[in-house]
């Protein structure tokens, strides 16, 4: 008893002094004192200690005071600090604190490593990244919750809010919602389902994941995507030779300490970086929130902000929680003076299970719709929204849809598939826009148009034709087609078409898709000059599934060429023709490992992948007859394409293609190969993955190989407007052998048995403008191939290029 009475002693004390000092949540936001915008990890520190807790994402925090306590501190960088009295607070649920922004440098000082004590903890976050990246997991999935309006601001990226101005400030000048499903198998399988989708003044169209689309979900990424723009992450091996990190400040949060960093890079980074701040818990070396920005942006750019929270969702894991996306579209001036469209985007993940089990669908789709994403109910809505949505939200809604069903948008928004698919719709049928313009030295310009039927008329079937007229050689060709789908992808159909058309003679042929509007995968087009003019019926299979497409064809087809086949018995010459029928069946395939594809107005769009893309193609040239015609020949025909970029971890990449061809047969020139040369004396236009010195038809192979080689450096200096200049470094070698050279007439015979070989250097981007970019190189022949005059082995050429 006596001892029970002498715990009392201690403990009542203290529950008296507990109870005299009760504790007051305090909860409320901080915003900008000029916008009104929220700041999103400001720090709320009790007055004269490290102690208190960062405002989230949303500028929100919630802090916990006692009668002892008589003020907080808020600040945050770019910020004037803010103190509060507790007595002055008339509502400790709803406080708005309101910070006065500064101007800062972030350059304002740079610390050797050696005396630095942010690098000693960035070293110790990028030791640990194994653990905590979220792609290292062997699964996981989660839900996403996204909105993003657009309004209007000023240069400093400022809200522009005017009495005069009363359409925006009762509403957005667009809004959208969407709800994600995201799933994620280790090595980079990630699929997300938009389950609902909602945008202003739209009821039949949706933009998808378009939140997700804007940044890097996860801030360990070795390069932080950012609107599809790379830039180095600070927190990469061999970071302090391009960043430097200083700590700001450190919050003191329950048992947990936070320390902030902030990183800018050096002045000796060429490449893409970014400038921001780092919040590290000290415990764990982990990352907890970010806040960063493209660095050194040009007057004309768009100006960038990304912010990242991360929750940890068990004992070791920490999981992206809300994803803040700022953009300025300082290229978009609205009305007169600095008014530019801005972007303010957030996505909020919820439902986070790393420990599910589960099997990925069709794998080669990155993001698809489900099927009544546009048709979700208000209560569904309600339920999915972080908060509830505001009167401006509601007035946004309300007015754009309006003026969305008075101007017909979703039947105009048709007009954005014109990029992806090179169509016009027209209601019942499609303008085919990849036959309007084209030019090259056979034809000349070669002007034309092409119509087929659209999904509107049916989507299992449609049927098509064009015409073109070539103002050089001054012949009319013309074609049609006619596909049958098997599903609504519309990546198992057969096709049947006809053509009378021309095409470059002894070309190099494999499958490929250029259907869009717009594909500069080459400039040698414009350099051919020697074309066969030609007659043919195909029917065809074709798949098109993720990583591979496929076409199993037979067709039947009359060339008429300017170089003729000798035809000899006995070594005497029997007969030359210039016009022969052939008749083929073949396989052709394109495989690109991990080509991943994404759903954007009910159109897949292929978004690449990492890996290097192959084509076979075999062809069997059948001595027969078919429809009347009969085969002059008999052969098989092999061609192989490989083509791979390979991006390096900081700066630069390396691109290597090889194509490798043989036809077993004694065949016509048309159907050997030219050995891929792009030099001319009329045009100096340089032509990536060709022999830059070679002469167009200059030489002969039945079998050759070739291997280009390009080592590109990156950005040799920080971007500006109009310079940015890179450099290719360029070795091309290849071999060839031409074995019934007396077959073919009109053509001086040469083949590259002996091996042929060039380099050079080709400076790009010496000059912009809009999306083009021109530069300049310099080849040189060298090798058992060169020319005796020395002058001759050198190309001097224009590089053009273009940022699509």
């Amino acid at each position: 008893m006596k001892n029970f009475v002498e715990i009392l002693k201690w403990i009542l004390p203290l529950l008296f002094c507990s109870a005299l000092h009760s504790q007051t949540l305090l909860k409320g936001k901080v915003v900008d004192a000029k916008t009104k915008e929220s700041l999103p990890f400001a720090i709320i520190q009790l007055s004269g200690t490290t102690n208190g807790t960062s405002a989230d994402i949303d500028g929100n925090f919630s802090l916990e005071v006692n009668e002892l306590q008589k003020s907080i501190t808020v600040s945050l960088v770019g910020y004037e600090k803010e103190t509060l009295l507790i007595s002055d607070v008339k509502n400790v649920s709803s406080i708005v604190i309101k910070l006065n922004p500064k101007n800062i440098n972030l350059m304002e000082v740079e610390v050797k490593a050696s005396e630095n004590p942010a690098n000693k903890l960035i070293n110790e976050v990028i030791k640990r990244k194994p653990l905590f990246d979220i792609s290292n997991l062997k699964n996981y999935i989660c839900e996403t919750y996204s909105k993003t309006y657009f309004t209007t601001c000023n240069k400093e990226g400022d809200e522009i809010t005017s009495p005069k101005d009363t359409f925006l400030n009762k509403q957005y000048l667009f809004l959208m919602e969407d709800v994600t499903e995201k799933k994620y198998q280790y090595k980079n399988n990630t699929q997300e389902k938009v389950i609902a989708s909602r945008t202003s003044g739209l009821k039949k169209h949706s933009f998808g994941n378009f939140a997700s689309q804007l940044q890097s979900f996860t801030f360990y990424d070795d390069k932080i995507k950012v609107l599809d723009i790379q830039y180095i992450n600070p927190l990469t091996g061999g970071t302090h030779q391009r960043y430097w990190f200083t700590i700001k400040d450190t919050l003191i949060q329950h048992a947990d300490t936070t320390i902030i960093i902030r990183f800018a890079p050096k002045k000796t980074l060429k490449v893409n970086g970014l400038e921001g701040l780092l919040y590290i818990n000290k415990a764990e070396f982990v990352l907890t929130n970010v806040i960063a920005k493209p660095f050194n942006a040009g007057e004309t750019d768009s100006e960038i902000k990304i912010q990242q929270l991360y929750n940890k969702v068990d004992s070791i894991h920490w999981f992206p929680s809300q994803l803040n996306t700022e953009l300025i579209f300082k290229n978009v001036k609205l009305g007169d003076g600095d008014k530019f469209l801005k972007a303010h985007s957030k996505q909020y993940v919820k439902k986070v299970n790393i420990d599910s089990v589960f099997k990925l669908k069709q794998k080669w789709i990155s993001s698809y719709n489900a099927k009544d994403e546009l048709n979700k109910s208000d209560e569904f809505w309600a339920a999915s929204r972080i908060d509830s949505i505001s009167e401006k939200e509601k007035n946004t809604y309300r007015v754009i849809d309006s003026i969305g069903k008075e101007a017909k948008l979703d039947s105009k928004i048709k007009w954005l598939n014109i990029l992806t698919k090179g169509k016009i719709n027209l209601g019942y049928f499609d303008y085919e826009l990849k036959y309007i313009f084209n030019i090259n030295q056979y034809e000349g310009v070669r002007l034309g148009s092409g119509f087929s039927t659209s999904d509107k008329l049916c989507r299992f079937f449609n049927i098509g034709a064009y015409g073109a007229y070539g103002f050089k050689d001054k012949q009319f060709k013309y074609g049609t087609f006619a596909n049958i789908y098997f599903n609504n992808f519309k990546n198992y159909y057969i096709k049947a078409e006809l053509h009378r058309d021309v095409r470059e003679t002894a070309g190099f042929e494999v499958l490929n898709d250029k259907n869009g509007l717009i594909n500069i995968s080459t400039n040698r087009d414009f350099l051919i000059k020697e074309m066969d003019r030609f007659g043919m019926a195909r029917l065809s299979f074709n798949m098109e599934r993720g990583f591979m497409n496929l076409n199993a064809f037979a067709s039947t087809q009359q060339i008429n060429s300017r170089f003729g086949y000798a035809d000899y018995l006995n070594y005497t010459l029997q007969n030359t023709i210039n016009t022969f029928n052939l008749n083929e069946v073949g396989l052709q395939l394109k495989f690109w490992p991990k080509q991943k594809f994404v759903q954007s107005f009910n159109s897949f769009i292929p978004i690449g992948s990492k890996w290097p893309q192959i084509y076979l193609s075999y062809i069997r040239g059948l001595n027969t007859e078919i429809a009347g015609y009969k085969s002059s020949f008999e052969y098989d025909k092999i061609n192989l394409k490989v083509f791979h970029r390979i991006n390096f971890k900081v700066k630069g990449s390396l691109t290597y293609q090889v194509m490798a061809g043989m036809v077993n047969g004694n065949v016509p020139y048309s159907i050997q190969y030219n050995n891929f040369g792009s030099n001319t004396d009329t045009y100096y236009l340089s032509v990536a993955q060709s022999f830059e010195t070679m002469y167009l038809n200059e030489f002969v192979s039945n079998r050759f190989a070739a291997l280009f080689l390009n080592f590109n450096t990156g950005p040799l200096f920080r971007k500006n407007d109009f310079l940015n200049p890179n450099l290719d470094l360029v070795h091309n070698v290849g071999v060839g052998q031409a074995s019934n050279t007396d077959n073919i007439t009109n053509l001086a015979i040469q083949s590259i048995e002996k091996g042929y070989s060039e380099a050079g250097i080709r400076l790009n981007s010496l000059y912009t403008m809009g999306q083009a970019a021109f530069g300049v190189g310099v080849f040189y022949r060298y090798g058992n191939y060169q020319f005796e005059n020395q002058a001759r082995n050198f190309a001097y050429k224009l590089s053009v290029n273009f940022k699509l």
